[in-house]
């Protein structure tokens, strides 16, 4: 099915770090976000100083898990949706570890390869061009498309 899983801020953290999974009917404010174009940072609407990020703010890499941090402006926040694809500056997508599209998969950044587990559907209002002057878009979820 089509957008199954949700990407969640989870309650597991790794030192300053929130990290991301996705689950099945999940539906709680964990599940929003918000895109700030003027940073180009995908953040968590009900915490805005959140943003996606790599694990520990370390350089983009494959296979690096995706967490929320304070957002810092730094490169490794610097989000961009092309298609149905997330990706960081080094052209890496957002992926569930495995390909697996299963509750509780932890999220990682991976090559680009077009697989249905890099397919993120948007619903709520899609981070679309802004109007003039507006910074902040209409929160969204992100959910999974088709996947193992």
């Amino acid at each position: 099915m089509v957008g199954n899983r949700r990407i969640f801020m989870s309650k597991q953290r790794n030192g300053p770090d929130f990290v991301l999974k996705i689950k099945k009917g999940i539906k709680d404010w964990r599940t929003w976000f918000i895109y700030d174009r003027r940073s180009n940072s995908l953040r968590m609407e009900s915490r805005r100083n959140l943003a996606l990020s790599n694990q520990n703010g370390k350089k983009l890499q494959k296979g690096k898990n995706v967490a929320m941090r304070r957002c810092k402006n730094t490169p490794d926040q610097d989000i961009s949706f092309k298609k149905a694809t997330i990706n960081n500056k080094n052209r890496k997508c957002l992926t569930p570890h495995g390909y697996l599209n299963k509750d509780n998969i932890i999220l990682t950044w991976w090559n680009c390869n077009k697989n249905k587990s890099q397919q993120w559907v948007r619903k709520g209002a899609e981070p679309k061009k802004a109007a003039k002057g507006k910074v902040w878009n209409s929160a969204f979820h992100l959910s999974i498309g088709k996947g193992k």
